[in-house]
């Protein structure tokens, strides 16, 4: 099964139902659950001893992991035995930095397994009676040189955004967005799962978009570009927010277009305000 064994662990002592490590962030543990998926599935372990500040992240996630149907068990690491390492993949050189190679491949590759020719969906949402036609989120790292201006086409009321308060702030400020709280990673997965259009960086919510099939604009890092598939429904936001626009519309949702500049008067003919009677025309 391409598996990687604990240190010092015997092929024979490898249970039937694999056992999944796994230590950097929420994001990057997205992004292997198609590498669980591919081997059967099992039980999943989030090692956050490297970074004790991940553990109520991790906990928060805990019940998103569980929903996949995939996922047998998901739990904190605490000692526990485990046979397969998700974490090669920091070793090898395609997934540092300036190489075009998606979080997902390189996952594949650093258990010795050859990544599928197109990653399917491969995340599930607990459903929730809501409509959420533009959701953005972008965290305060991996930025590009992208204009959001094109935000401020989109009708009030259909522009949302989520991620902890100081990066909804920009959005709420600049162009009206509805900030919605989500106090766990089953609660994001459910608003994201329910967005027309999703707009991100590199960043958990990301992850969750891609793995949930959504149509999705991506602000893309130039120095590390792992976050994008080349599928249909994904575009690389530009730094011209008319082109932002425009692919906000190929996604499917179509904002009013901007007003017309008044029409310029053919040459010989003059164009004199209309004035009321009795009226001055100031």
């Amino acid at each position: 099964m391409g598996q990687v064994l604990r240190p010092g662990a015997a092929p024979d002592l490898v249970k039937p139902m694999t056992r999944y490590l796994h230590k950097p962030n929420i994001g990057d543990a997205v992004y292997a659950l198609p590498v669980v998926r591919e081997l059967a599935g099992g039980f999943l372990f989030l090692d956050c001893r490297a970074m004790p500040w991940y553990r109520g992240a991790f906990l928060r996630a805990l019940s998103f992991l569980r929903r996949q149907p995939y996922i047998d068990e998901c739990a904190i690491y605490s000692g526990q035995e485990w046979d397969t390492d998700l974490d090669r993949y920091l070793l090898l050189d395609q997934a540092r930095e300036r190489h075009h190679v998606t979080l997902v491949d390189s996952h594949f590759r650093g258990i010795g397994l050859q990544p599928p020719g197109k990653i399917e969906p491969w995340l599930v949402a607990k459903p929730i009676d809501a409509r959420y036609p533009v959701v953005v989120h972008r965290s305060p790292r991996y930025h590009g040189p992208v204009d959001y201006g094109f935000l401020a086409s989109v009708k009030p009321g259909d522009l949302f955004c989520v991620g902890w308060p100081d990066e909804a702030a920009y959005f709420r400020q600049t162009f009206g967005a509805t900030y919605l709280p989500t106090p766990t990673l089953d609660r994001l997965a459910s608003i994201i799962n329910a967005a027309g259009v999703f707009i991100g960086n590199q960043s958990a919510p990301l992850a969750i978009a891609a793995g949930l099939g959504k149509n999705r604009l991506v602000e893309e890092y130039p120095v590390c570009r792992n976050c994008t598939f080349g599928h249909e429904n994904e575009i690389v936001l530009t730094p011209h927010a008319e082109e932002n626009r425009e692919s906000l519309r190929r996604l499917g949702y179509d904002p009013p277009r901007p007003p017309r500049a008044p029409a310029t008067p053919k040459a010989g003919i003059t164009q004199s305000p209309k004035v009321r009677k009795g009226k001055t025309g100031r």
